[in-house]
């Protein structure tokens, strides 16, 4: 990934503050999430509504397994703003396609 890159953008933007609270956003993380679009758990096709916003996606992605989902949301929430946070469903969600993807 390069600077030019808006995952590479987007670990700029939230490596500081998710060290801050024991998280590990790098490069690599940066690549599961982005290769998490193009794997087959997607039964239906259809990705969740905050999916075009790469810094949600690289705090739950960097979330998973590391928390709960209110605790995720409380995250999101004070980093990125209220606004910004998915549904507690949407996570659930994309959490249960992450742990399909890992057994693949």
């Amino acid at each position: 990934m390069t600077l030019s890159d808006p995952w590479s953008a987007a670990v700029a933007r939230l490596a500081p503050a998710a060290a801050a609270l024991g998280l590990l956003v790098d490069d690599r993380l940066a690549r599961r999430a982005h290769a998490a679009s193009a794997l087959p758990i997607w039964s239906n096709g259809r990705r969740p509504n905050f999916w075009p916003d790469l810094d949600v996606r690289l705090l739950l992605t960097a979330m998973h397994r590391q928390m709960t989902l209110a605790q995720s949301l409380d995250v999101v929430a004070r980093l990125l703003g209220a606004e910004r946070a998915p549904s507690r469903s949407a996570v659930h969600r994309y959490w249960q396609a992450l742990d399909r993807a890992a057994a693949l």
